[in-house]
């Protein structure tokens, strides 16, 4: 008896189920673009030195520092202290007691040529090192959208040709889920032309999004 009421019971239930299930494909679809970054962040090291007309302070170089970013209209940003050090001095003018003093800043600038340019307003002998951290690229908001729209283009091309294997008609979309856009440098070539090959070329970033939709299958 009970096993004849269990199937009864599973006769009942899977028409029930098959009514309600609905045939679905889900695809990915992606999209890439080369960029050039637009933003550099950099770090500059100053310290102070003692030259043959005295010492050069800290406070002197920072201010130079200042001025040549305020030439450049870059005086809105905040100039951020990386790391600030101090240790004894030692020089070929003579003896000093006092302790000399470096500071590292950390500055974002719109280009190499900005950066290269900020440099030489300030002395020489008070920048002690001076590098490019990283890259950034700032329109990323519309960038997104770009590559969403290929995306998704993408994404309903895979879908089509899935669905015609399959013997099927690709229906209207279910569901999108968007993943965040990524950037990261790229190492790859970026022209097969001899010409192209000997320019100096800025580091670019690839910009790569994705996306998952799910499309009812007819």
């Amino acid at each position: 008896m009970r096993t004849k009421l269990k199937f009864l019971l599973m006769i009942w239930v899977i028409p029930g189920m098959a009514q309600t299930l609905e045939e679905t494909i889900t695809v990915t679809g992606r999209a890439e673009k080369l960029v050039t970054p637009n933003q550099i962040e950099v770090s500059i090291m100053l310290q102070e030195y003692i030259s043959s007309e005295g010492r050069v302070s800290i406070k002197t170089l920072e201010e130079q520092l200042i001025t040549a970013l305020r030439n450049k209209g870059l005086e809105s940003l905040v100039l951020q202290i990386q790391s600030l050090d101090a240790h004894p001095n030692y020089n070929s003018y003579g003896s000093d007691d006092q302790l000399t003093i470096s500071k590292t800043y950390l500055v974002n600038m719109n280009n190499i040529d900005e950066f290269e340019s900020i440099l030489n307003e300030i002395e020489a002998g008070g920048v002690a090192n001076a590098m490019i951290n990283n890259f950034h690229f700032r329109d990323k908001f519309e960038l997104t959208k770009k590559l969403q729209k290929s995306a998704i283009e993408n994404a309903r091309i895979n879908a089509e040709y899935v669905a015609k294997i399959a013997g099927k008609k690709l229906g209207e979309i279910s569901t999108i889920t968007v993943f965040d856009l990524t950037l990261n440098s790229y190492f790859g070539s970026y022209s097969s032309s001899i010409e192209d090959s000997q320019t100096v070329q800025l580091r670019k970033l690839l910009a790569e999004l994705s996306v998952s939709v799910v499309y009812k299958m007819n």
